[in-house]
């Protein structure tokens, strides 16, 4: 599907054009609408259409100033159709002098301006066509094999040729990574189309001035191998290009591009000991974060560290996980990534440090009686070093997943304690009748008694003791109602082994002796 943009400032122009034309069954696909040429220039740079279909007359700037701007511009050159009320000669010719592609009047008539779309169509599929078939692609894992050594001289020497790798000339293999693409299927779609796009845009950057080899690594990483021709011994000029490079891509996406550049060379030899330096500047995108150019240059005197954190730091971050303290965990993930920069740390050991995070996490899910497998970020903190990421959305990731751990640890915990206070308060109101306390009932349920006392109050909105005397004083009104028990029988029956101190506890909530009230029942007719 070919992309397109509608310019012109009468808006029913811009409707009334959208419902002439099938789109769709041309093979187009309308990505923006513009007032005027300003409005335009800017859609054109962010969205990169394929044509422009732009009225001459418009404010701010008319279509031939808007026409003229993207043409001495460097990038991305769209075809362009004109369509006009005025069919003065005069802008005919400038519209052939600027490349126009078709000159159409108003009112539009739509088999005409159906004609023009599948001639445009036409060409732009022969120029793809033609630049596929001019672009030579690199195989990285060929790329490997040289640079791993095992290649011999002579072999290295004859594949080289094939790709027109010239002995005298300097080739430099640049690395781009798109960063914090995310995970799934439909995000892996959106990434191909994407990269594809991506290379295209690249490629056409560095036409104009020198060949350049496109080659794929991964979903979201390629490589240029580009030739500047003879030797420039310059690091710098070699930055300086892929400064370029970066600022060629969408601004959208450019914060989360990632370029390496490896040693440039002579030749095939060249190529590989670019290719493998290239690789080996890769493994400091986390000790030099934020950095979005990395050359090996800069890198080669750097050490990177292979270790694990301090086990102090993850001991307490698992701390205040636990007791979900969001300002501290919050400082204790800010100074776990300030370490991944400060002291250098390889990919590798930033893995094994967020793993080691993960795991603590989910351990604490299972003691707790939990499952790790409801935390629904955590299929994503499992393969996140399967796609490129910069360490600062390997950072939002991890904050995620300790938040939503922290929360469910918490819940669980509310819910666990919840469950036995409930079944507290059964084996009370089932033994009342036996010896009976705060401490000896903690001990029957594995809990703190002053923990306990203060679970039971919170949720029950009684003391222990008082929701105990409760259930036994009201226990020994139904003996004394319905019984011809003796008072010192009733007071063994609901768990007090002194009948005067149940006498002192009855009167104090009922305000009579267990006499008065089994009396006063007797007097009521």
């Amino acid at each position: 599907m070919k992309t397109i943009i509608l310019v012109d400032d009468e808006i029913f122009a811009r409707k009334g054009l959208l419902a002439l034309i099938p789109w769709h069954a041309l093979g187009y696909e309308i990505i923006g609408e513009a007032d005027d040429g300003e409005e335009a220039l800017k859609l054109i740079d962010q969205l990169r259409p394929d044509v422009v279909v732009t009225d001459i007359r418009m404010p701010v700037m008319d279509g031939l100033k808007l026409i003229s701007t993207v043409r001495e511009r460097a990038g991305n050159k769209p075809k362009f159709i004109i369509i006009s009320g005025y069919s003065d000669f005069k802008y005919a010719q400038l519209a052939v002098r600027f490349g126009v592609q078709d000159f159409i009047l108003k009112p539009i008539d739509e088999d005409e301006m159906m004609l023009a779309l599948n001639r445009i169509k036409a060409l732009l599929e022969k120029e793809q066509s033609e630049l596929e078939a001019s672009r030579i692609e690199l195989d990285a894992p060929l790329l490997d094999k040289w640079s791993s050594g095992k290649v011999d001289e002579e072999e290295l020497e004859a594949s080289a040729r094939a790709f027109g790798i010239q002995p005298e000339d300097e080739y430099c293999c640049i690395l781009i990574e798109r960063n914090n693409i995310g995970f799934g299927r439909e995000r892996e779609i959106t990434a191909l189309e994407q990269m594809g796009a991506f290379k295209r845009m690249f490629h056409d950057a560095i036409a104009p001035e020198r060949k350049a080899m496109i080659f794929d690594i991964g979903l979201s990483t390629f490589g240029l191998l580009s030739a500047s021709g003879k030797p420039s011994g310059s690091a710098e000029e070699w930055e300086s290009f892929a400064g370029k490079l970066l600022w060629t891509s969408p601004q959208e996406v450019r914060a989360n591009l990632r370029i390496y550049i490896g040693k440039p060379g002579l030749g095939a030899a060249g190529v590989a000991e670019s290719y493998r330096t290239a690789k080996e500047a890769v493994q400091y995108k986390y000790a030099l974060d934020g950095q979005s150019v990395i050359s090996y240059d800069q890198v080669s005197q750097e050490q990177l560290s292979y270790k694990q954190t301090d086990a102090k730091l993850s001991a307490e971050l698992m701390e205040y996980i636990e007791e979900a303290n969001e300002p501290a965990m919050m400082a204790a993930i800010d100074k776990l990534f300030d370490t991944f920069r400060q002291e250098r740390f390889a990919p590798e050991s930033v893995q094994a440090s967020i793993a080691q995070c993960v795991l603590g996490i989910t351990k604490i899910v299972r003691e707790i009686e939990g499952n790790e497998n409801d935390l629904v970020s955590l299929k994503a903190m499992m393969q996140w070093n399967k796609e490129p990421m910069t360490l600062s959305g390997v950072k939002n990731m991890i904050v995620a997943f300790v938040m939503e751990g922290a929360a469910y640890i918490t819940d669980k915990r509310k819910n666990r304690a919840k469950g036995s206070i409930q079944k507290v308060k059964q084996y009370i109101e089932t033994h009342f009748h036996e010896n009976m306390s705060l401490k000896s009932i903690s001990k029957t349920f594995y809990m703190n008694p002053v923990y306990l006392g203060q679970l039971f109050k919170k949720t029950y909105g009684a003391y222990f003791n008082d929701y105990l005397l409760e259930i036994r004083i009201q226990e020994a009104k139904k003996l004394l109602r319905q019984t011809d028990l003796k008072v010192y029988e009733v007071a063994e029956r609901v768990g007090f082994c002194n009948p005067d101190y149940f006498v002192t506890q009855f009167e104090k909530v009922e305000h009579k002796t267990p006499t008065e009230y089994k009396n006063s029942l007797l007097t009521k007719n």
